[in-house]
């Protein structure tokens, strides 16, 4: 059976990533309540839900405070792994391309036997930003950052970008 494994933004109320992670009532996920999509929702650290968060570090997003979230996604994530509760039927969509660590999931998926045996999950992912566009805020990181883009473009397998120049440079 296939099933859909979303794995969010943090949802900052200063940000665009409050109305698109929301739980239920965010962009995507209330689309797929309302099509009767089979998912499950898989958040990181809920100390940062409870609360309205700032961003610090970071243009975007706070540089910290997605770092941790992501980590406890994957963790979340590595846990279901283990209890043998992901499937290489399922789909695992992340909000964001930029998920720190998503070469983790893909290195899990090689080396497991249950893996190899009945297939791997898909990766798929929303590219909202690219260093390769000079508007971009990425684009000062892109002689570091260019080289972590194109590397995770072979893990996902498949990338939705939001605009056609972005599209042009996947």
């Amino acid at each position: 059976m296939k099933r859909l494994v979303y794995v969010p933004l943090e949802p900052y109320q200063e940000r665009y990533t409050q109305q698109l992670s929301a739980p239920k009532v965010g962009w995507f996920e209330s689309q797929w309540i309302k099509h009767g999509i089979n998912y499950i929702r898989i958040d990181g650290d809920e100390e940062l839900t409870l609360v309205p968060r700032k961003i610090r570090s970071g243009s975007v997003l706070d540089a910290v405070g997605r770092s941790r979230w992501c980590a406890n996604q994957l963790l979340r994530l590595y846990d279901m792994i283990d209890k043998g509760e992901l499937h290489g039927t399922d789909r695992i969509y992340f909000d964001d391309f930029w998920h720190p660590g998503i070469e983790s999931l893909k290195y899990i998926f090689h080396q497991s036997e249950y893996f190899k045996q009945n297939g791997e999950p898909k990766l798929y992912s929303y590219l909202w930003a690219q260093s390769a566009d000079s508007w971009d805020f990425t684009y000062s990181m892109r002689n570091w950052i260019r080289h972590y883009e194109k590397g995770n473009g072979r893990i996902f397998d498949g990338v939705f970008v939001a605009n056609t120049l972005l599209q042009e440079l996947v």
